[in-house]
Parts: structure tokens; sequence; C-alpha cells
């Protein structure tokens, strides 16, 4: 799961059996998640990716505590949107991989989600409204040209958006420091706690 932010999640680590509380930490994580949100959705209309806007707005994020006390997590997840690592890393075409050469997914590995290809490229012809034209200017079917995208697409893939990645990757390395700087604050504060006698 890679925000929705839980009331009640953890906010301390154990460090020697001892609890070290983690505020300033988790309000900088919260600021992180809150940013690659942002960063993600401007890139998806950036990209004209949002037509129902179910990915647009799946994107969640959630910090907290690591299961053994020992680190601090930052995970995002896309409920009802599945399918968004193909969007951000795309798929390798059943034919060609000249369009996502990085992807590690290809359309007829077996190893997606089978037959939604076809009813989301229906639903995508019908959200934009797109009047199909055959030969002499005829008004086809939409079930033909349902059938023609999807082919295509089934043989040639999807290229990459990165609309996570790079939001990912830009933000983390805009706030690194500054999360360094809120564990060592949490910390310092834990230890000076201690030698003063008091409890974390």
């Amino acid at each position: 799961m890679r925000g929705f932010l839980f009331y009640n999640v953890k906010d301390y680590i154990t460090i020697d059996g001892k609890r070290v509380r983690m505020t300033h930490s988790m309000q900088e994580l919260g600021k992180i998640g809150k940013e690659v949100r942002r960063r993600a959705r401007i890139s998806l209309k950036a990209r004209g990716k949002v037509v129902t806007g179910n990915l647009y707005n799946s994107i969640r994020y959630e910090q907290g505590v690591s299961k053994n006390e020992k680190s601090l997590d930052l995970r995002f997840s896309f409920p009802g949107a599945d399918y968004w690592q193909y969007v951000d890393e795309g798929v390798k075409g059943a034919m060609s991989s000249a369009k996502a050469p990085r992807s590690p997914f290809r359309f007829g590995s077996g190893s997606g989600p089978q037959g939604r290809l076809r009813p989301a490229i229906d639903k995508w012809v019908v959200k934009k409204g797109i009047a199909p034209r055959g030969a002499g200017g005829r008004f086809a079917s939409r079930k033909s040209m349902v059938y023609a995208i999807s082919r295509s697409i089934y043989q040639t893939g999807i290229r990459p958006s990165y609309f996570f990645t790079n939001a990912y990757d830009k933000t983390l390395k805009k706030h690194n420091a500054k999360l360094e700087a809120a564990v060592a604050q949490d910390i310092g504060n834990a230890i000076k706690t201690l030698l003063d006698g008091g409890a974390v």
C-alpha cells in the first residue's frame, strides 16, 4: 500500500524498551503524504488521465508506525482503483514493448485481471462522448470502435505516466532534510526527558 489519516494511530516508536514520541516526525510525514497526493492529482489532470475521476479521487495516504514499533511508515493506497500501477508504470503490449519498455506489466501475460480492458474502454468512450464514423462518414457502432481501440491497446500497450512515481520521488527529495530534522528533534526531546529523570 503506498491518505487517509486514521485516528488513534500510534505516534511513537520503541527504542530499548522505551517509547519515544515522534510527534514532529508524524506531522512531517503527513505533509509529505498530502503533497504527494496533490502532485499526483496535478499530473493526472495534465496528462488527460481524469475521465471518470475514479483514480483521481482514490489516492489515500496513512502515516503510522511499523508493527515492530521500530520505524515510521508512510503508506499510500488507491481503493477502488487497483489499476493505478498500470497507469503509472504503463503496460507492454502483447506484440510490442515500445510504449513501455521498463514496465513490469504486459498484456497477455496472464498475470493481471482478465476481461477488464474492453469494459474500461467502453466506459471511456461514453464519458468522452465519442461518436465513431465508419467508411463514407456513416456512424459506426460503439461496439466495433471499442473493439478496435481495445485490440490496438492490447497489442501495442500503454505508455507510462509516472503520475505517482514522479510525485513521490520529487516530494521526498524536497522534504527529506525536514523529515530528518523532525526525527532528530523527536529523539533529542526523548533523550533530554530521560536525562532529566522524566518518562518519555
